[in-house]
């Protein structure tokens, strides 16, 4: 069928080597001013430097692989391009159209409000979905929680004695009278 699994399986190393050049170069030089760089979570932080930055990681990660083993480093370069191009059209195509997000992209979005402002909060994704902040401000002051716990009591009246079915209040009669 003109198909070959082994050629692809050997192909894979070297492109996810390219893939994760970029996405590396992208996160670590992605950012301006001081901003953290592209993030995985939030279109919004893919900018047109950090698709930039992310092709000269993939051309270098291309031209080091291609330096240790020779025409490898083609398939370097085809993985950091594939990857820059995925995330150029999720971004830039999917994320901006109600209809895309539904139908390719739903489960991996996270609007902007559920994302992490700086670097001094520390959030974590909830059962629910969403993102919640660590920070002690947003725990319940210990009041709520109720008053000190109750010591471990009796869990009732003396135990009634099995009877046979009908003649309980009867039994309930004896033993009240016997306490009487």
């Amino acid at each position: 069928m003109g198909l070959s699994f082994k050629k692809a399986i050997g192909n894979v190393p070297a492109i996810q080597i390219g893939m994760f050049a970029a996405k590396a170069a992208a996160k670590l030089f992605g950012g301006s001013e001081g901003a953290p760089g592209a993030s995985e979570t939030n279109p919004n932080s893919w900018t047109w430097a950090s698709y930039l930055k992310a092709a000269a990681g993939g051309v270098g990660a291309g031209i080091l692989t291609n330096m240790v083993k020779p025409g490898a480093g083609q398939k370097v370069l085809e993985g950091s391009l594939n990857y820059i191009i995925f995330k150029a059209l999720q971004n830039e195509l999917i994320y901006k159209s109600e209809w895309a997000i539904q139908h390719f992209g739903d489960d991996d979005y996270t609007p902007d409000e559920y994302l992490l402002t700086g670097a001094d909060e520390n959030w974590f994704l909830g059962a629910d979905g969403n993102a919640y902040p660590t920070d002690e401000m947003y725990r319940l002051p210990e009041a709520s929680y109720g008053d000190v716990l109750q010591p471990p009591g009796p869990l009732g009246d003396v135990l009634v004695s099995p009877g046979p079915l009908g003649s309980v209040a009867e039994n309930y009669r004896r033993e009240y009278f016997q306490q009487v």
